[in-house]
């Protein structure tokens, strides 16, 4: 019985690797097709800063100066265009790179000049998840009460949305931060 057991979970295991293996190879594949796409549109347009952003959201998690590098670009060629969306998400981008290396009052300044610009566009989904991120940013800064109050407004937003993924991100969140100050109930 034991001996079964564990060539199940050596199948599992198996199983597993693999499809991280795959996952892995496929958002390589996308981010490679992005970047080919980025060098043979060169036109300074919001298609160019469209690519540029969604680049850098790809490689947020593999390649962080390459993200800088991108969302920088993005948001120069943005202000040029006058295209505030475009220069919203490039700086929600940049508050990703410097939380991804721990600078959070960088990350914090970044998604609050991201979150201005979301609601002078009534962008209400731009609008939450800067609110989710500004939470993240207190939550690391041992702000609870600060993180709890950025998370339920993003909640709120998402539940009038009826965002399942995104309220229950916001839900996971809130109970971090239960978690974390002991109120397990």
């Amino acid at each position: 019985m034991q001996s079964m057991l564990k060539k199940l979970s050596l199948i599992l295991a198996l199983l597993i690797s693999g499809s991280v293996l795959l996952e892995s190879k496929a958002q390589i594949q996308v981010i490679d097709s992005l970047e080919n796409l980025l060098r043979q549109h060169t036109k300074k347009d919001t298609i160019r800063i469209n690519l540029l952003n969604e680049t850098a959201y790809k490689l947020y998690s593999i390649n962080t100066d390459k993200t800088l590098k991108y969302a920088e670009e993005a948001g120069e060629l943005a202000d040029k265009l006058n295209f505030a969306k475009g220069k919203a998400k490039s700086l929600k981008l940049i508050g990703i790179y410097y939380y991804i290396k721990s600078d959070y009052p960088k990350a914090l300044e970044y998604y609050q000049k991201s979150l201005k610009i979301y609601e002078g566009l009534g962008n209400i989904n731009g609008i939450s998840s800067c609110f989710n991120n500004i939470g993240v940013i207190y939550k690391y800064q041992g702000d609870y009460p600060k993180a709890l109050e950025y998370y339920h407004k993003s909640l709120k937003i998402y539940e009038e949305l009826g965002d399942k993924s995104g309220i229950s991100k916001c839900f996971n969140n809130i109970g971090v931060i239960y978690k974390y100050q002991g109120d397990y109930p």
